[in-house]
């Protein structure tokens, strides 16, 4: 009896190690298929429930779950950094640049434009092309 239980055991730990040696994101294709699956299911779900509905294993939908969450607040933080990060340091900017309180609003204005202007750029983009390239590409 023991001897079947052996080849079991090492048939596990050969599938651990096949899963463990492909331990990175490998795919934005893969990603996309957890976001799918998060999508189609609806409401507070388990990780069990997300991986079947992707087609992964738990501990790698895990792992993307968490990548898109990281990603996510990483994009959020740069999202408010690079639109508010020269408020705090007005004074000593106007100042190294001998800048009138005008030109400092001219360039926040500036700023606030661009990224207006960019939204008019990547919307309409997003709705014709593949928008995981999109969202991808404006990420970066």
């Amino acid at each position: 009896m023991r001897a079947r239980v052996e080849p079991a055991l090492e048939e596990a730990d050969e599938g651990r190690r096949g899963d463990d040696a492909q331990a990175g994101i490998d795919s934005v294709e893969t990603g996309m298929r957890v976001l799918m699956a998060l999508s189609s299911l609806g409401g507070s779900r388990t990780l069990t429930a997300i991986a079947a509905a992707a087609g992964l294993s738990p501990p790698r939908a895990h792992r993307y779950l968490v990548s898109l969450v990281a990603l996510l607040m990483l994009v959020a933080t740069v999202n408010v950094a690079d639109k508010e990060l020269l408020a705090p340091v007005a004074d000593v900017v106007r100042a190294e640049l001998g800048m009138s309180d005008t030109q400092l609003g001219a360039v926040r204005s500036a700023v606030f434009l661009a990224a207006m202007l960019g939204q008019f750029l990547w919307g309409p983009l997003s709705d014709r092309w593949v928008r995981k390239y999109v969202i991808a590409i404006g990420a970066v």
